[in-house]
């Protein structure tokens, strides 16, 4: 018994090591030991067969994309074409980016006017950095581009009116297999050069200027919040100019020279130029609005002469109340003289807390009237 013990833990060793080996049998093998009376049979497990190699995915090529459009506030106008051109630049690349075959790899831009190539090809190579824009002056008739490319016809719309200083810049995108455009974005723009470029502006234009804007961090939600925004931007800037042509003493009230001006400025006769704009957003629409001050010494006379002819009113009023108080004070005085000469001073203290109540009386009533 000991000796077939013994050799089923040799045959239990050897099969381990069999198990172990790499291998392969197409069955398993199976041993039959037998002693005394005693019998075991093993079956030896099948080693795994090894797993079929897989092929790696052949690399993909990653375009890197510019967050554009999806968080951007696009205005209904813009105040000069060089910032509508690139606008609708931005526009087209945030579609391009998001369309299901990926943005093009070489955008063939049809523009006869360099500044607008300019403007539209650097707008489209911020958004879309691996992007390659060439210029083609001649605009294309027929045909549609490539794989991996797009084409964008660019070209400023004249107004049919010629009053109108509203104009526009349209945008046409043809992409791969596409003979006719796609989408066309149209922005509307109009030439304030005080707001676009301002120290070109001052220099052809003669006279002082201030220009007022509301907080882009902080649009207003409706037209006329952000025209007051715009002009009260420029409060302090007025107000110092008003103080530069009054007296020092003015200095003294500054806060109430600070009132008058709003008053002008909200009341617009100092607003040479407006320029409102709106930006719509899926749920909701905020304003900005922009305004040119008219600084000039001649246009704020009026200004500094309304707040010389308010302080003087107020000098005449205080000189007018000092008056009737200091009369209204002799008169108490005549009549508590002529009470305790006629109670022959029996009642001196009672008449004289009467006339100091009555004077004190008097007195916060001017107060409260000046």
């Amino acid at each position: 018994m000991t000796k077939a013990l013994s050799g089923i833990v040799a045959l239990l060793v050897a099969c381990g090591s069999a198990a172990a080996s790499p291998a392969r049998v197409e069955q398993p093998p199976t041993m039959h030991v037998s002693a005394g009376g005693a019998s075991v049979t093993i079956h030896t497990p099948a080693p795994a067969e090894a797993p079929e190699a897989v092929e790696s995915p052949a690399p993909v090529r990653r375009v890197h994309v510019a967050s554009v459009g999806r968080d951007e506030f696009f205005a209904d106008v813009y105040p000069s074409q060089s910032e509508a051109a690139r606008a609708a630049g931005r526009k087209w690349a945030a579609k391009a980016a998001a369309a299901e075959g990926g943005p093009p790899r070489f955008v063939h831009v049809f523009c006869d006017c360099p500044d607008l190539f300019a403007d539209v090809s650097r707008s489209v190579a911020d958004a879309l950095p691996e992007a390659k824009c060439e210029h083609a002056a001649d605009r294309p008739q027929a045909g549609a581009p490539g794989t991996g490319e797009a084409w964008l016809n660019v070209m400023a719309i004249v107004p049919e009116s010629a009053s109108s200083p509203t104009r526009s810049i349209s945008l046409a995108a043809r992409t791969a297999g596409q003979t006719a455009p796609s989408q066309v974005e149209t922005v509307r723009f109009m030439e304030k050069p005080w707001l676009s470029d301002y120290a070109a502006f001052v220099t052809a234009t003669p006279g002082r200027w201030v220009v007022g804007r509301c907080d882009p961090l902080r649009p207003a939600m409706s037209p006329s919040d952000a025209a007051r925004d715009a002009r009260l931007s420029a409060e302090g800037e007025v107000t110092q100019l008003v103080l530069s042509r009054l007296p020092g003493r003015f200095r003294r009230h500054e806060g109430e020279v600070a009132r008058h001006v709003r008053s002008h400025l909200l009341g617009g006769s100092l607003v040479a130029d407006r320029f409102p704009q709106t930006f719509e957003r899926p749920l909701y629409t905020v304003y900005r609005e922009a305004v040119l001050i008219d600084a000039s010494d001649q246009n704020l006379e009026p200004v500094v002469a309304d707040v010389r002819h308010r302080f003087q009113e107020r000098r005449e009023s205080l000189a007018k109340n000092l008056g009737g108080g200091a009369a209204l004070l002799l008169v108490i005085y005549t009549l508590y003289r002529l009470a305790n000469a006629f109670t022959r001073g029996y009642f001196t203290w009672s008449l004289r807390t009467a006339a100091a109540v009555v004077a004190t009386g008097a007195v916060v009533m001017l107060v409260a009237l000046a």
